[in-house]
Formats: structure tokens, C-alpha cells, sequence
């Protein structure tokens, strides 16, 4: 789920006006799915965290990287993306404004122990 910045750049000039507006459109409808959808592998892989630990079964990350191939430094990150948009967002705004961050920045921003300074600068 990790996405990283790449350096390469589309050259939109290659292709005429009408093309470019579709394919930059095509593109940010594109990056919303992928950040969002961390919010939500994050909400479903906190609730079967909990539900194993309820069970007092310690296998959580052994079926996250069978069955999903995450590190756990991913599944972590996931889960308290999760925990931070449910915690800490206290309105819409700031969900949206989180939701369009960077997928690196949320991360760092939702970290239990991401500075205050930080997490009020990002949103």
C-alpha cells in the first residue's frame, strides 16, 4: 500500500488540451481511491487486530503477511492512519484535507508520536 513520489513526470504536452484535462482529471480521481482506501484497509485490519487479541490468539501479523504480503511496519502505519482519521479529525474538513495529503505525509502525521507542531502544519 506504500506509494512512493516519483521523480518522473508526464509530459502533457504530447498530447492535445482536451486529452490532458481528461487524463489530469483520470489522475486525481485515481490517487483519491488509493489514499482513501488506506483509511479503509486500516479500519478492516484494525478490527481483526482487535478480534484476534480479544480471542487472545497472537497471529495477526502472521495472516497480514500471509495473506495480504504487508510488512508490519505497513500494517501499522494502515492501522493508525485509521486510528488518527477516527481520533483526531474533528470535523470534515480536516478528514478532507487529511484524505488529500500525500499517503508519506499521513503517515508520519498519524504516528502516536507525531509532533503536535506537525500534525496542525499538515492540516
Amino acid at each position: 500500500m506504500e506509494t512512493s513520489i516519483s521523480t518522473i513526470k508526464f509530459d502533457y504536452s504530447i498530447v492535445d488540451n482536451d486529452t490532458a484535462s481528461f487524463l489530469t482529471a483520470k489522475e486525481k480521481a485515481i490517487k483519491s481511491i488509493v489514499i482513501e482506501s488506506a483509511t479503509e484497509i486500516g479500519k478492516h485490519l484494525k478490527e481483526a487486530q482487535d478480534k484476534l487479541s480479544l480471542k487472545g490468539y497472537g497471529c495477526f501479523m502472521n495472516w497480514v503477511e500471509a495473506e495480504f504480503k504487508f510488512s508490519h511496519k505497513t500494517a501499522i502505519r494502515l492501522i493508525d492512519r485509521y486510528n488518527f482519521a477516527m481520533d483526531k479529525l474533528s470535523n470534515s474538513n480536516e478528514s478532507e484535507i487529511f484524505e488529500q495529503l500525500p499517503t508519506s505525509l499521513s503517515y508520519e502525521i498519524s504516528k502516536p508520536s507525531a509532533p503536535k507542531q506537525l500534525v496542525n502544519a499538515a492540516l
